[in-house]
C-alpha cells in the first residue's frame, strides 16, 4: 500500500434527479482554478460512491489539476445512510436505460453547479468500474462532449454479465435474486432489466460502441480478476485501434480494495490504477491516432 496524506480536498455534495424522477447524490471535489477539467466516476453493479477506498483516490486527481465527481446511481439500492442496500425495489429496476439517464442528468447537474460557482467547464472525462466501465463506454458513444473514457475491470458484453440467469425462468417468475457476498442479502433483479436490454440490444452493444468511440479509450484490468476476466478487456482492445490496455499484474476485481476500507492508505494496485488513469487523462487528445 502506498502512503497518502491524511488531508483530503473539501467536497461539495449535490443532488441530481435521474431516471424515473429519482434523486441521487454526487460528491464533487474541485481542483484549484477557474477552468475545470471534470472527471465523473461511475460505480459498478452492487457498487456506490462511498464504497471501499474510492474516497481516498480523489486527492490524486485534484493535486494534478483534475476535479472529480463520485456519483450514486438513482437505482443502485443505497439508502440514506449511503452504505447499505435498503432500497431494494429501486435496485430491482436498475436497467441500462436507467444508468445511462443517470449519467446524463449527473453531468447536466454538475455543469449547472459549476456555472453557479462562476467556474468554466473545460473538459469532461468518464471513468467506470466493472459494470460502470460498460456504461461509460456506451454513454461516450451516444453523447457528445466526452474527451476520454477509462474502463476499470469493465464488462465487454451484457450476455456474459447475466450468464448466471436462466432466462425463461426469470421471465416466468418476473424476478431473480443475486446474493451480495458482503452483506448476505438476496438482491432482486426484475425481468424488466432483461427486457430493456433486448429491446435496445444494438444500441447497448458494448463492443460496437467501443469500436466507434471518437475519443481515446483506456482499459485497465487486473490479471487475477475473479469477477470479470481480463479477457473481456482484451476483446475490446482487439477491436479498438484507439484503445490502450494496461494489465495490473496480480490485481483482483477491486484492485486490492474492499468494503469497508479503514486504512488511510490506498491499496498498491489501486494506486497503480490511479497513476495510469490520471496520466492517460492528462495526455488524452481529441484526435484519435490510427
Amino acid at each position: 500500500m502506498k502512503q497518502t496524506s491524511i488531508f483530503l480536498p473539501m467536497k461539495k455534495t449535490i443532488d441530481y434527479v435521474g431516471f424515473a424522477s429519482q434523486k441521487g447524490e454526487i460528491d464533487v471535489y474541485l481542483a484549484p482554478g477557474k477552468e475545470v477539467k471534470l472527471v465523473l466516476f461511475y460505480h459498478g453493479f452492487k457498487g456506490f460512491k462511498d464504497w471501499g477506498a474510492w474516497h481516498l483516490m480523489v486527492e490524486q486527481f485534484t493535486k494534478r489539476g483534475l476535479s472529480i465527481a463520485l456519483m450514486n446511481g438513482t437505482h443502485n439500492g443505497i439508502g440514506s445512510n449511503l452504505t447499505e442496500f435498503t432500497e431494494l425495489d429501486l435496485f430491482s429496476r436498475n436497467s441500462i436505460s436507467a444508468e445511462q439517464k443517470d449519467i446524463k442528468e449527473a453531468f447536466f447537474t454538475l455543469e449547472e453547479f459549476l456555472k453557479s460557482s462562476d467556474l468554466t467547464l473545460k473538459e469532461k472525462h468518464l471513468i467506470g468500474h466493472s459494470k460502470g466501465g460498460a456504461n461509460v463506454i456506451l454513454f461516450a458513444k451516444h453523447n457528445a462532449g466526452i474527451k476520454s473514457v477509462s474502463s476499470w475491470a469493465g464488462v465487454a458484453d451484457w450476455e456474459s454479465l447475466f450468464s448466471f440467469a436462466e432466462k425463461e425462468q426469470w421471465k416466468k417468475d418476473g424476478v431473480l435474486h443475486v446474493t451480495n457476498a458482503r452483506t448476505g442479502q438476496d438482491l432482486p433483479l426484475s425481468h424488466e432489466i432483461w427486457v430493456d436490454y433486448n429491446q435496445n440490444e444494438e444500441h447497448w452493444n458494448i463492443m460496437k460502441a467501443a469500436s466507434e468511440l471518437p475519443m481515446p479509450l483506456l482499459l485497465i484490468h487486473g490479471t487475477e480478476d475473479e469477477v470479470i476476466p481480463i479477457g473481456q478487456s482484451r476483446q475490446i482492445y482487439d477491436l479498438c485501434l484507439h484503445a490502450l490496455l494496461i494489465p495490473i499484474e496480480r490485481a483482483n476485481h477491486t484492485f486490492g480494495a474492499s468494503h469497508p476500507w479503514t486504512e488511510e492508505v490506498l491499496p498498491t494496485h489501486l494506486d497503480e490504477v490511479l497513476e495510469s488513469t490520471i496520466d492517460f487523462i492528462l495526455d488524452s487528445d481529441t484526435e484519435i491516432m490510427y
